[in-house]
């Protein structure tokens, strides 16, 4: 069990460790523990899967209720009908290049010059169809970005080395180890403001540090194949990575001298990795790795699909990711995503259960 990160303008006192890591589970699991406890209770209930079967549109009925779905099974176009209405439940618009231009800049920014690692299968269908009929979506905007490098501030077991972001300016613009998507989002905005890179920017003293996701040996390995940038003073690296010499030797002094007075980052309030850094330094240009959009399907309460009208459509509900305006504008932390699906698939299907049934 542990927490992540820490947000400069959030009280210390609200967040709480909460993310739990079952055997065989963690970023590497794939979050199979999660889904085989919940396939296995759903077909213990009787729920029946259909594979290799994609719905491609939704009925309404003439009193502007969803009846059932359209979908397709090998070559053929089948009807279902809904019992008691219809969840959807297909994620956001993560690899859907298309949708993402139109709705989420920094989602298309991750799909055209980042790293995504979502499934090909989250194109957005759910939010798509949806809308097809009428739904409104919203929540738009924030992605679920972090350093695949270094892994900083996805773990608040874990401290931020000794080390600074700065972008094409050489400056500094956001606490480096609050939590990742909140920092990840800065590296966005930053990149396209000056339109350019941004650079994690350490020392060799910061090898040193015990959470450091460098070695001598992985360091090695990185300068040769020019993932990180060496040289021997701060200048002579600005010039190497194209950014103001001035401004980023200005940078390093006012960490290093934040450290040599009573080592509190005056600037943005960071916690870790409060130490001097001393050269020769390093440049790491920043790469996103995205795990998807936030945006979706308006939602009330009780996950029940509202129209661009304001009004619920009646027998619709969405859950999870392919739901949106339940997460703020940045994602805030691991686990959200994941209760997400769990909280919001319950809300709809208590809610469904109450209904009467279609004749």
């Amino acid at each position: 069990v542990y927490g992540h990160s820490h947000i400069p303008y959030v009280d210390d006192e609200l967040f709480a460790d909460r993310i739990h890591v079952y055997e065989g589970g963690g970023g590497s699991g794939q979050g199979v523990v999660l889904t085989k406890a919940l396939l296995e209770n759903a077909l213990a209930k009787g729920a029946e899967i259909e594979y290799e079967t994609t719905v491609t549109r939704l009925l309404k009925n003439e009193q502007g209720e969803v009846i059932g779905v359209v979908a397709k099974q090998k070559d053929q176009e089948i009807y279902v009908k809904a019992k008691k209405g219809v969840i959807l439940a297909t994620a956001s618009i993560d690899t859907n290049v298309e949708m993402a231009k139109d709705m989420s800049p920094q989602q298309y920014w991750d799909l055209t010059s980042q790293q995504c690692l979502c499934s090909p299968m989250n194109t957005g269908d759910g939010i798509r169809m949806a809308m097809e009929i009428g739904a409104a979506v919203c929540g738009f905007g924030g992605t679920i970005d972090f350093c695949g490098k270094t892994g900083a501030a996805t773990d608040n077991r874990v401290p931020v080395f000794p080390s600074f972001i700065v972008n094409k300016k050489g400056r500094r613009f956001v606490c480096e180890d609050a939590t990742y998507a909140y920092h990840y989002r800065a590296i966005f905005q930053q990149e396209k403001q000056f339109n350019g890179p941004t650079y994690m920017i350490f020392g060799e003293s910061s090898l040193e540090a015990e959470t450091s996701p460098w070695n001598k040996e992985t360091l090695a390995k990185d300068l040769e194949d020019g993932v990180v940038i060496k040289a021997n003073s701060i200048e002579e690296l600005a010039k190497l990575i194209d950014v103001d010499a001035a401004n980023l030797a200005a940078t390093l002094n006012a960490w290093n001298n934040d450290m040599k007075n009573g080592g509190k980052d005056t600037q943005f309030d960071r916690v870790d990795g409060l130490k001097p850094i001393n050269g020769p330094f390093y440049a790491y240009k920043n790469v996103s790795f995205n795990l998807g959009s936030l945006g979706g399907v308006k939602i009330n309460t009780n996950a029940q699909a509202i129209g661009v009208n304001g009004e619920v459509i009646p027998r619709l509900y969405a859950g999870g990711l392919n739901a949106g305006g339940w997460i703020g504008n940045y994602y805030p932390g691991s686990g959200t995503a994941i209760i997400g699906t769990v909280h919001w698939g319950r809300r709809a299907g208590a809610h469904a259960a109450k209904l009467t049934s279609l004749q």
